[in-house]
């Protein structure tokens, strides 16, 4: 009985392993995205500077 019992208390850790490396990758992926759209707005950003600085008085 006592190794039934560990043997379902690891099925569990390694549960609770497998969902915390879950959240992991998307934490990893939505920091590439914010990454990536961070890129572009500091594209934009330059490109709107370099337009405006035309029109200086």
């Amino acid at each position: 009985m006592r190794m039934a019992e560990i043997a379902l208390g690891a099925q569990e850790v390694a549960k609770d392993v497998a969902k915390v490396n879950s959240a992991s990758n998307e934490v990893t992926n939505s920091s590439q995205q914010v990454f990536a759209s961070a890129r572009e707005l500091s594209k934009l950003a330059e490109q709107l500077r370099s337009m405006v600085g035309k029109y200086k008085i």
